[in-house]
C-alpha cells in the first residue's frame, strides 16, 4: 500500500497574473565562480521571461545558466510562485520598461510554479 502525497504544483497558467505584475522577483547565476543573486525587474510576455537589471551592475551574459524566482504571499495558502532555471541571452527592453534597465532573456530549461491555496492529494508523480 502506497503512502498518499499531497501537492501544491500547478501550471505557470495558474499564476500567469502573478508573473504579470510580480511583487518580488530574484534571479541568481554563476559569475566567475561565485554565485550571485539579486533583484530584477520580470516582463512575462508570450511565454518569454525577461529579466531587467540596473545597466551597471554585474549581470549574467549570454550563454550563463540562470534562476529566476517569483513569490507573493505572506500567509501559508496566499503563498504562489514560480521559477525558471534556463540559458540567459541578451535581449533588448520591452515596450513597458522602466529606463535604466538592462535586459537578458532565459530560454527555459525547467519551469516550477505553486499555489498552497490548491493543496490537494496528488497520484504520487508530483502533478
Amino acid at each position: 500500500m502506497s503512502a498518499r502525497r499531497s501537492t501544491r504544483l500547478v501550471s505557470i497558467d495558474d499564476v500567469r497574473d502573478l508573473l504579470a505584475s510580480p511583487p518580488r522577483c530574484n534571479v541568481a547565476w554563476a559569475n566567475g565562480g561565485a554565485i550571485e543573486a539579486a533583484p530584477a525587474a520580470l516582463r512575462y510576455i508570450d511565454g518569454r521571461w525577461l529579466i531587467g537589471m540596473p545597466a551597471e551592475r554585474a549581470m549574467p551574459r549570454a550563454g550563463d545558466t540562470v534562476k529566476v524566482m517569483v513569490d507573493d504571499g505572506a500567509w501559508f495558502f496566499d503563498l504562489r510562485g514560480a521559477w525558471v532555471r534556463g540559458t540567459a541571452s541578451a535581449a533588448g527592453a520591452p515596450a513597458d520598461a522602466p529606463p535604466g534597465l538592462a535586459w537578458v532573456e532565459v530560454t527555459p530549461g525547467k519551469t516550477v510554479a505553486w499555489h498552497y491555496a490548491t493543496l490537494r492529494a496528488s497520484d504520487g508523480d508530483g502533478s
